[in-house]
């Protein structure tokens, strides 16, 4: 946050790099450009490891959602292979 107070006092935009994990913070400051989002085409892994996905509407947008953290709950199995499986953000 205190990046994006820096930029503004600049007038210079924030342009986030990484696939959604930062959507809070985009919408949480003033000076917000884009939010990168990778098409199902591109990462088609994302789709399955969240229960609820972000996804484009028709006009290209991708509403926040409106749970902490990355915004949406991980499949566990998808996760647990890896050693990240944590109960608190799986069902």
């Amino acid at each position: 946050m205190q990046v994006a107070a820096l930029a503004a006092s600049q007038d210079l935009l924030i342009a986030s790099h990484g696939a959604g994990g930062h959507i809070h913070a985009v919408c949480a400051i003033s000076n917000g450009l884009i939010l990168e989002y990778y098409r199902e085409t591109v990462d088609p892994l994302r789709m399955q490891i969240f229960l609820e996905p972000m996804k484009l509407d028709s006009e290209g947008y991708v509403a926040a959602p409106d749970r902490p953290g990355w915004g949406s709950r991980r499949i566990m199995s998808c996760w647990s292979g890896i050693g990240l499986a944590d109960e608190g953000m799986t069902r």
